[in-house]
């Protein structure tokens, strides 16, 4: 796995950067938000379990608030028992 390391690496730990960085895919998130792009449930299904498959530690599933189909796709990818983490993104408000 070194060999895949850039050598600029080092540089970030001699100025307090983290020794590790973990990777955190956001395809079925920030994807959705390009004009005319929006996955059905089985392909986000099918896009986590692709993403488990190859290492990706960290998925953002989604946004559940943006509509009631939008939560229950959430919770259905979420339940899927991956080894990656799986994460919703959420937006706080002011009262």
């Amino acid at each position: 796995m070194d060999q895949c390391l850039s050598p600029y690496n080092l540089l970030g730990l001699e100025i307090g950067l983290p020794p590790e960085v973990i990777l955190c895919d956001v395809t079925m998130r920030d994807g959705e938000q390009t004009p005319g792009v929006a996955f059905t449930l089985a392909e986000k299904i099918e896009l986590a379990k692709e993403l488990e498959a190859i290492g990706v530690p960290q998925i953002q599933v989604g946004v559940p608030g943006s509509s009631k189909n939008a939560r229950q796709e959430v919770e259905a990818t979420c339940q899927l028992g991956l080894a990656s983490k799986t994460e919703a993104m959420t937006r706080g408000t002011y009262a």
